[in-house]
C-alpha cells in the first residue's frame, strides 16, 4: 500500500556557528531570534559553537541577539527569512 501525504512547508531554519575573536567555539550559547510582529524562537550552540533556530516564519524579519552578552560584535544581526 503507498500513501501519498501531501505538504507544506510553514517555517524555516537560520543556522551558524558563534565564536570568540580568535575563532575559538563558544558553547551552550543561547541566541534569540525576534521578529518585527514579535514572534520568538531561540536556539543553543552545541560544543563547536554551531546553532540551528528552528520555526522561523517567512517573510518575517528576525533580530538575533545574545542574551546576556554585552559584549558582541555586532549586538544584533537582521535577517528575512524567504521560501528559498
Amino acid at each position: 500500500m503507498e500513501i501519498t501525504i501531501p505538504c507544506t512547508r510553514i517555517a524555516y531554519s537560520a543556522y551558524g556557528r558563534i565564536h570568540t575573536i580568535t575563532g575559538q567555539p563558544i558553547s551552550k550559547q543561547r541566541i534569540l531570534a525576534v521578529s518585527t510582529s514579535g514572534h520568538r524562537e531561540s536556539g543553543v550552540t552545541d560544543n563547536e559553537g554551531y546553532y540551528r533556530i528552528r520555526g522561523l516564519q517567512p517573510g518575517q524579519e528576525y533580530a538575533l541577539s545574545l542574551p546576556g552578552v554585552s559584549n558582541s560584535v555586532p549586538s544584533t544581526h537582521i535577517i528575512k527569512m524567504t521560501k528559498e
